[in-house]
């Protein structure tokens, strides 16, 4: 099965801001203006997704924050012209940007690949915590040895540590062979 659908019309998307004088419910309403000139102009929106406020890489017309909105649709290049020039002429839209995309399929459409830094970050740590996980669970039973409970202990936010457990936890992380 191929990747992608065989349609008339090509898929685009869009990535747009929206400058941070207008409040969250006015940023909504123009949300709904530009979907609703993607709508008129007979193309079919198939994502969405709301992005938020973000702080801009750069000041623009002196604004250093932006609300960001992302949108898939499938239009005819005829229908491109218009959109991408009402878009251009919207004075709520600090920058906009469309391409032409390949189109998701339904197993593609869960969820796009994570766009940030910090959530492909969040991701490998997730991860790395569940191998550090595994990894002491296997030296354990491995080994058959039971971390050793002290009187000593750390208070950290409320959860009591103590130091021989986390001796052992080090311990049973430095032996392992893939740190990296």
């Amino acid at each position: 099965m191929s990747k992608t659908k065989k349609t008339s019309s090509p898929y685009y998307e869009l990535l747009y801001i929206i400058s941070n004088k207008f409040t969250e419910d006015e940023a909504k309403e123009i949300n709904e203006k530009v979907e609703g000139v993607i709508t008129q102009n007979g193309a079919v929106i198939t994502y969405r997704e709301d992005w938020g406020k973000k702080k801009l890489a750069y000041p623009i017309g002196n604004f250093s924050y932006g609300y960001y909105r992302y949108m898939e649709f499938d239009a005819t290049p005829e229908l491109m012209a218009k959109i991408e020039r009402t878009i251009k002429l919207m004075s709520e839209v600090l920058r906009h940007q469309i391409l032409k995309r390949s189109i998701r399929t339904a197993d593609l459409q869960e969820k796009p690949k994570p766009m940030f830094a910090f959530e492909a970050k969040k991701k490998d740590e997730e991860v790395k915590n569940l191998k550090t996980e595994t990894v002491e669970e296997k030296a354990i039973e491995e080994k058959e040895i039971k971390p050793k409970k002290a009187k000593s202990t750390i208070k950290d936010s409320d959860n009591k540590v103590s130091i021989e457990e986390l001796d052992f936890k080090l311990e049973k992380i430095l032996e392992t062979n893939d740190l990296l």
